[in-house]
Order: C-alpha cells, then sequence, then structure tokens
C-alpha cells in the first residue's frame, strides 16, 4: 500500500531554470491531468502544461509529496504555470550541491528534497533572481582556484590524485600537463577544473570536496561517457557534437 504525505502545497514561485528537464520523455497521467517526467532522481516530477511549453519568469504554484512503498520513498513534485507576471521567488532544477548553489546565490534555499534525506541527484531550489548556471561555474572555479589543496588534502591525496588523473588522460587520449588536460578542443584546467571549449567557459560543476586533480578526472569520465554527458543540461546539443567529435577523433 502506498502512503502519501503532503510536504509542500501550492508555494507560489517564478519558474526559473527547468533545462534539465526539457529533452526529458515525458507521459500523460491521467489521474493528475499532467505531463510526468520520471528520470530526474530522487523526483517524478508533474508539469502543467509540458516542460517544453513552459516559460522562464512566469508565476506558477509548487507542490510535492512524498509516497512510501515498502519502505522506499519517492518525492512527486507538481510545478502548474500560472498566467500573469511572476512575483516569488525563483524556482529551478539544479544538479549542483545547495553549499554550490549558495556561492553564487548566498539566499539560496532548497525546497526538495528536504535537507538531509536524499545526499544524491538533483535538487529543486529557490533564489531571489533568476538561475544562471554559468554564473554558478564561474563562482565555483573561482572558489576552487583560490584553495590550497595542500593545506586541504595532504601529499598523498595529491600524488594519488595526479597519478589517476594521469592514467585516464593516458586511457582516454587526453593530453596532460601541469595546467591542464586537452583533447581537441576541450581544455580542463587543472587549476580551477573549469571546462573550455574552443576557448570558451561551459559551466561543469564538480565535488568540491575532492583535490583539484580527482574533480577533473570526474569532469573527463562525464565527457567520455556519452550517456552521462547526454545528461548534461548546460551543455548545448552543438556543445556535444563537438565533445563527441573529439572524444572518436
Amino acid at each position: 500500500m502506498q502512503v502519501w504525505r503532503w510536504l509542500v502545497r501550492d508555494r507560489d514561485v517564478t519558474l526559473g531554470d527547468l533545462d534539465l528537464l526539457r529533452g526529458e520523455p515525458g507521459s500523460f497521467h491521467e489521474r493528475w491531468k499532467m505531463r510526468v517526467y520520471w528520470r530526474i532522481h530522487p523526483f517524478r516530477v508533474h508539469t502543467a502544461p509540458m516542460v517544453e511549453r513552459m516559460i522562464s519568469g512566469r508565476p506558477a504554484t509548487f507542490s510535492m509529496a512524498s509516497a512510501s512503498t515498502d519502505g522506499e520513498t519517492k518525492f512527486h513534485v507538481f510545478v502548474r504555470q500560472q498566467e500573469g507576471e511572476g512575483n516569488g521567488a525563483y524556482l529551478s532544477l539544479v544538479q549542483e550541491p545547495l553549499e554550490v548553489v549558495q556561492m553564487a546565490y548566498p539566499e539560496a534555499e532548497q525546497i526538495a528534497p528536504p535537507l538531509g534525506v536524499v545526499q544524491t541527484g538533483a535538487r529543486w531550489v529557490l533564489t531571489n533572481v533568476s538561475y544562471d548556471a554559468v554564473h554558478v561555474g564561474y563562482t565555483f572555479a573561482s572558489m576552487i582556484r583560490d584553495r590550497k589543496d595542500e593545506d586541504t588534502f595532504g601529499l598523498k591525496a595529491l600524488k594519488k590524485a595526479g597519478g589517476l588523473l594521469q592514467r585516464m588522460c593516458s586511457r582516454h587520449g587526453f593530453e596532460f600537463s601541469e595546467t591542464q588536460v586537452t583533447k581537441g578542443s576541450l581544455v580542463i584546467s587543472r587549476k580551477d577544473c573549469a571546462l573550455t571549449i574552443g576557448g570558451s567557459f561551459r559551466c561543469l560543476t564538480s565535488d568540491y570536496n575532492l583535490p583539484r586533480d580527482d574533480q577533473v578526472v570526474q569532469k573527463l569520465l562525464a565527457l567520455t561517457s556519452e550517456k552521462s554527458m547526454q545528461r548534461i543540461a548546460t551543455l548545448s546539443s552543438q556543445d556535444k557534437l563537438v565533445i563527441k567529435e573529439a572524444m572518436n577523433g
């Protein structure tokens, strides 16, 4: 038997960045009369209208319920676009941890899932201004560049991370240097972990609790796995085509 519990009901918000949902397959739910998207862990997302027809800046209502079956809990999110101009906080679906989002937006609030319940996956956040993933990426890269890894992790951990990065570069055909790893037009900096394509910055954050080289490995693996790459909402279709060509080159 499924047990439902409403956690948020009809909170007024303004639609922000929903790019994680765009391009996802969905199906019409007859009971809710909404489009349902089920691939964004840990949520089942219900939208009206379908996300491709939602417009950033429009008002909306946000609701969330937990549904438990045999000890397993799913979070069902309901976003209904309204008419007029938005006047509430901006609602966005993001992959970055709240701590990273708050580097760029100190007032950011995680509305779902409840804090401390789910450690991995996407999250819904509220910000006072429209969410900009590139701004978050630049802020993240700046923080990583200014941090002294030697004081945080120790030489043994840094040496291990550097060795792993060298092996991964050799395996996937990336050139390895003291400052960056490169393949064709793809460059990942070892100084601030920033990804650039043809010299242009792209937002792709990583686990800032790891040494820089381990974060570079995370990004390298994301780019070399086509399945993972296709789920990176901050990369355009053209970006993904360029990356795929570089990987096959």
